[in-house]
């Protein structure tokens, strides 16, 4: 009996299920040999289909999540998201077709976009439904036509050149599909990888969520409209080139990091680095030519300090006070390169091979060959203060103030 029931049932849902499908209530999505056989045209890429393509599925109970495969949801250029995908990837990243415009279905649970789901596509706009937490790598770049894109507040993680190269972008955020113009980074977010927005040249302004603690190599370089970076106050890792080649001029640097990389705003106009203020236990971690290209005069540092070979190379800098550091560290020694000095400020040979390994990008710690300027002034504890002489091409022990 429970068998005969469980057949008449199987046929009363499939019943139901075409009869949907024939009043239009949610179209069924061809396979993806015949969806490619449509949409392709002779040079292989795929047409435009001009009929309407809002296909919105009436929520249903239980139904479960599942994998949702980018061949097996375009039809006619517009991917189509169902309510019941959760995770969205290629299932052959060498499918030729072509995204035009992409659609996500009322109360869809989608949480994850895979790497490289909307790279280079023609997308113009973006809203993102409100349970994405991931972007994966490389998932909107290259789409040179992407100009707003809804980043719901549940994001975060950002992965690695998730929008790099995207030259149109200048919108983005969790308001954004109400008509607010903002550029504000999901405040969930705890992290952007490297190249995140790399390349995106409409970029104006940027504000880092206090929850981000790493923001990877690269992350905003050749963002060259990119004015005003507001960092969060948890950032703790900033990598190598992070903002170089942007037009950034000022930035405020929080107590709470600890590392900033290499030539991290190289190549930018900027003009003011602000630290601030220190605990004596705090250590910073400073690499080589981080201000290599820029217009900075004057940087007051305190806390530990741990300078690598020519932070300070090719720099304007005028004056460097390092009177409120509890203590000064260097990672430039030749012949030991990863060995760790501390800085005896009352050593003169010990602050002149400091300061040579600071400003100099040679391996013999001599400063000749370096762009130090003229009137560059060094500021230690205790009213030390040296100044380098361009003539004698040293440094040299200024005397006591009166």
């Amino acid at each position: 009996m429970n068998k005969y029931f469980s057949v008449l049932t199987l046929c009363a849902c499939q019943f139901v299920l075409n009869s949907s499908y024939s009043a239009g209530l949610s179209r069924p999505v061809a396979d993806a040999a015949s969806a490619q056989q449509e949409s392709t045209a002779q040079n292989g890429v795929s047409s435009r289909d001009t009929r309407p393509q809002r296909r919105y599925t009436k929520p249903q109970k239980g139904v479960p999540a599942r994998l949702g495969y980018v061949e097996e949801l375009i039809q006619g250029g517009v991917l189509f998201v169902p309510r019941e995908i959760a995770s969205l990837q290629w299932k052959n990243s060498s499918c030729n077709f072509v995204i035009n415009s992409v659609e996500f279905d009322p109360g869809c649970i989608l949480a994850s976009i895979g790497k490289g789901v909307f790279k280079e596509q023609n997308i113009q706009t973006a809203i993102l439904p409100d349970k994405v937490i991931s972007i994966d790598s490389q998932a909107f770049a290259g789409c040179k036509r992407l100009e707003t894109i809804r980043l719901p507040n549940g994001i975060k993680f950002i992965g690695s050149e998730a929008f790099a190269a995207c030259e149109t972008l200048e919108r983005f955020g969790p308001g954004v599909d109400i008509g607010q113009d903002e550029t504000t980074l999901p405040s969930s977010l705890t992290r952007i990888d490297a190249g995140a927005f790399k390349g995106c040249q409409k970029l104006r302004n940027i504000t880092i969520p206090n929850r981000v603690e790493f923001i990877g190599e690269g992350a905003f370089k050749g963002c060259t409209s990119l004015h005003t970076v507001v960092l969060g106050q948890n950032v703790n890792k900033i990598q190598s080139d992070a903002f170089s080649s942007t037009g950034v001029t000022s930035i405020v640097i929080p107590s709470a990091v600890s590392y900033i990389g290499s030539c991290v705003f190289k190549n930018s106009p900027l003009e003011t680095m602000t630290f601030e203020a220190r605990r004596p236990d705090m250590e910073l971690h400073l690499c080589s030519e981080m201000l290599d290209g820029t217009n900075v005069k004057e940087i007051v540092l305190s806390g530990i300090v741990v300078f690598d070979r020519g932070v300070f190379a090719s720099t304007v800098i005028e004056y460097l006070d390092l009177s409120q550091c509890s203590r000064i560290d260097t990672f430039f020694e030749s012949e030991v390169p990863t060995k760790r000095q501390y800085l005896n400020k009352r050593n003169d040979a010990s602050v002149i091979q400091c300061l040579n390994g600071i400003f100099s990008t040679s391996d013999n710690n001599t400063a000749k060959t370096t762009n130090i300027i003229p009137v560059c002034r060094v500021k230690f504890a205790e009213g030390n203060v040296w100044q380098y002489n361009s003539e004698k091409l040293s440094w040299e022990r200024c005397p006591p103030a009166p």
